[in-house]
């Protein structure tokens, strides 16, 4: 078995192991963690931190574990997957089996696993407004070191673990753990009503400090109660902003539909959900735009069908993509790999060095 792609992942860090395991059961994993001294759990190999790459022993490859596991659940607005299924994935099946919900989590990278998720608590910029991972898991099914299966939800627990931490959440208790207490092989997620109006809105300055401004200026009119829609927040800065043109070249930018403003140094992405029509907050929104010199008419741009909306989220996820690629070819020239130690003190490499 080739286990090169087992060594790497989205972050610049290199890893190693011996061999690799393909789960596609539960039995599967009961196994591996009854017959291996050292494991590393990986699903889409996307985390940026290398937190899923091997250092030795064995990798419990995920990919293939994927999927619903219950075709029937006690409660409408629950679905149980395997730990290997992507985000992507699972909300085509929301899509498909509740068209009027959807699952809250939205990090970056689309397929990233549900377990990966889990385990790390993965975020986004949604989670201004409905919080991380862990808020929207109703259980999960993990496999301990010595191959015991508990089933732990936020109302029936383990004994032993009730015990141990009496009046705990056990799912908040548990997630961002990162694969060091158990192995995920089930997540019980749960959906939300979708609400009726949604937008997305880019928005540029010339400055930071306006982006800057205008930010404190929309918080502060979201306390006072004038702004009732936002749902999800996004700063960009200058360096961002230049490390994005850069990896995406003109060309590149033009074949999306969109070109970033040369003059713009910061930006700021909202994201608006409301069961009413929030014109009255886009009112708002665009007089404090015009207020910070954003008023180009080029420099806001506006999604509010499904169609458009995919387009913005492909576009943000492009500046992971720009950052990462900078990140890795700055390590390139100066021979790091991220898992060995090294003295940067005769090539100091800060993170403003990097993306600007």
């Amino acid at each position: 078995m080739d286990l090169s792609k087992y060594q790497k992942d989205e972050s610049t860090y290199e890893g190693t192991c011996e061999k690799a395991i393909i789960i596609e059961s539960i039995e599967d994993i009961i196994q591996a963690v009854q017959n291996e001294k050292y494991i590393t759990c990986q699903g889409a190999r996307t985390g940026l931190t290398g937190a899923g790459l091997p250092t030795k022993g064995c990798v419990l490859d995920f990919e293939k574990w994927a999927g619903k596991t219950k075709e029937k659940e006690e409660r409408g607005d629950h679905l149980t997957f395997a730990s290997g299924t992507t985000l992507a994935d699972i909300q085509k099946e929301v899509h498909k089996t509740m068209p009027d919900c959807f699952f809250a989590p939205d990090p970056t990278e689309e397929t990233a696993t549900i377990g990966g998720m889990f385990s790390t608590n993965a975020k986004g910029p949604l989670c201004y407004k409905y919080g991380a991972t862990s808020d929207h898991i109703e259980a999960v099914k993990v496999i301990t070191a010595k191959g015991q299966t508990l089933d732990i939800s936020r109302n029936i627990t383990e004994k032993a673990l009730e015990k141990a931490f009496p009046g705990r959440d056990f799912i908040q208790l548990l997630s961002g753990k990162e694969g060091e207490l158990f192995v995920i092989a089930e997540c019980t997620i749960r959906v939300l009503p979708k609400p009726k109006y949604q937008w997305h809105l880019f928005l540029f300055f010339e400055t930071e400090n306006m982006a800057e401004g205008f930010l404190k200026d929309l918080l502060q009119q979201e306390d006072n109660g004038t702004i009732v829609s936002l749902a999800g927040v996004d700063y960009i800065d200058s360096g961002s902003l230049k490390t994005m043109r850069e990896y995406l070249g003109i060309q590149d930018q033009k074949s999306m539909g969109f070109t970033l403003p040369e003059e713009a140094r910061g930006a700021v992405y909202l994201i608006l959900h409301n069961d009413n029509d929030p014109e009255g907050d886009l009112e708002t929104i665009l007089m404090l735009t015009e207020k910070y010199a954003a008023s180009h008419e080029d420099w806001v741009w506006a999604a509010d069908t499904e169609y458009e909306i995919d387009r913005f989220k492909q576009y943000r996820h492009l500046l992971q993509e720009a950052i990462n690629f900078k990140i890795k070819t700055i390590f390139h020239r100066i021979g790091y790999n991220g898992l060995t130690a090294i003295d940067l003190a005769g090539d100091h490499v800060s993170a403003e060095d990097i993306i600007r």
